[in-house]
């Protein structure tokens, strides 16, 4: 996160709690969200992405993953209509990208208590 900070990204946002951590970065009208929990990192991580950005590695969620956040997002009652149009959008996007057996493999491996909060 400090190499963002360093390149003029401002922090909008910081939640941190016993079992997350979530950030939001903005410039220039575009942001960057970066989440962690132990139990995400356990779940998503394993099937990871990695992008190359300059001279950083950078580890993404997968698109089996990112669908799976985004479905989830749209159960949020405090969503704001903006953000749920666009949460469709790339889930309209992901349906055509994603492998139904990863995904599969992804909820199966869920927890239960991600069912009954609907976080992790």
């Amino acid at each position: 996160m400090d190499y963002f900070l360093e390149k003029a990204w401002k922090k909008t946002r910081e939640l941190l709690n016993k079992n997350s951590l979530i950030l939001t970065l903005e410039k220039n009208k575009t942001t960057l969200d970066i989440c962690f929990s132990e139990k995400c990192k356990e779940l998503f991580l394993p099937e990871k992405v990695i992008i190359k950005f300059e001279d950083k590695t950078l580890y993404a969620i997968n698109p089996e993953a990112l669908f799976f956040t985004k479905l989830n997002q749209l159960t949020y009652q405090d969503r704001t209509e903006n953000k749920t149009k666009r949460d469709r959008e790339v889930i309209s996007i992901l349906r055509k990208k994603i492998n139904v057996n990863k995904l599969k493999k992804l909820i199966e491996k869920t927890s239960e208590d991600f069912w009954i909060t609907g976080y992790f």
